[in-house]
């Protein structure tokens, strides 16, 4: 399958790296730099670079279109793809809010073509052994899911020097960049709640820097916590009434401890992979040749971009 790659960035190279572990060479890259989508295709072996994104989504050859520019053009860049006729793996969060999701996944079914969120947890195979170990140990009393990850470009926001990581203008708030992958494990283990309070902290210009939120189940209650402008140990705790789960890295899993009341602790087997962007991006490819765990992603996301509506840490 021929992808087009929107964006230079860090993650755009994780993603041309799965890809070539694929066996698959990165088609072609759109960045609106000509230096920058020359240096991206001499980086990861991509064929051909753009600069004009309507020369990029003329290519006939091209099959397929990975989203990884900023949150905000999100809509934008994934309609545009979706009416040149061509499948989109879009970068999370997929929207800034639920109503552009809405839009962008009413289009991709009038164009009868595949939108997948590039949600990692999502198709690592450590979080169906994490949602197996959950089912074991009996009534969930309580949850705490967390990732705080101190950005690189809070030094240059310290310093006066605002960029695109810290501009609230650009929607890219501490939940949508990292909150939203304990959302995500939270609706992957437990369902969506039916209820949630949330907190966000601001920097100086208004940008949300970190927050928590605490989703409301029938019995039990999930914390979430998230920051850009400090680490935290990032993972989870899930304790049942017959054990606790306990795993680390909640966007990229590592390892997986189970604690039973009765046996004592377990670390269970897991394998991480090196580039663990290999499994969406297979699994992209999968559904767009029909693969029918489609449905069950989407409405995962769907449900997620709910939440982060409700949980939005700036003014409507």
């Amino acid at each position: 399958m021929n992808f087009l790659i929107i964006g230079t960035g860090h993650i755009s190279e994780r993603l041309a790296d799965a890809l070539l572990r694929l066996g698959i060479t990165p088609y072609a890259v759109y960045s609106r730099s000509e230096a920058g989508a020359r240096e991206f295709c001499k980086k990861t072996s991509t064929a051909r670079a753009y600069t004009s994104l309507a020369d990029a989504l003329a290519d006939s050859r091209c099959e397929a279109v990975y989203v990884a520019s900023p949150t905000i053009l999100h809509k934008e860049h994934t309609v545009a793809s979706l009416l040149a006729g061509k499948h989109v793996l879009c970068e999370k969060a997929l929207a800034t809010s639920y109503a552009e999701y809405l839009d962008m996944r009413n289009c991709a079914d009038r164009c009868g073509r595949v939108l997948l969120e590039a949600m990692r947890p999502a198709f690592d195979p450590i979080t169906d052994e994490i949602a197996r170990a959950v089912g074991k140990i009996g009534k969930i009393k309580s949850a705490r899911l967390v990732f705080g990850q101190y950005s690189s470009r809070y030094d240059a926001f310290k310093a006066g020097t605002v960029m695109n990581a810290f501009n609230p203008e650009m929607k890219n708030s501490a939940l949508y960049d990292l909150g939203v992958y304990p959302i995500y494990m939270a609706v992957r283990l437990f369902g969506e709640p039916f209820d949630i309070s949330s907190r966000s902290v601001y920097l100086e210009n208004g940008f949300e820097g970190e927050g928590s939120i605490t989703l409301f189940y029938e019995n039990f209650e999930v914390s979430v916590e998230y920051s850009k402008i400090r680490d935290m140990k990032s993972g989870g705790e899930i304790v049942g009434e017959g054990g606790t789960v306990r795993f680390d890295r909640i966007n990229a899993p590592e390892s997986l401890t189970v604690t039973d009341t009765l046996a004592g602790v377990s670390r269970a087997p897991v394998f991480p992979c090196e580039n663990n962007m290999v499994y969406e991006a297979e699994a992209f490819i999968n559904m767009v040749n029909g693969d029918s765990s489609y449905a069950a992603h989407t409405e995962r996301s769907e449900a997620v971009m709910r939440l982060l509506d409700r949980a939005y840490p700036y003014a409507k």
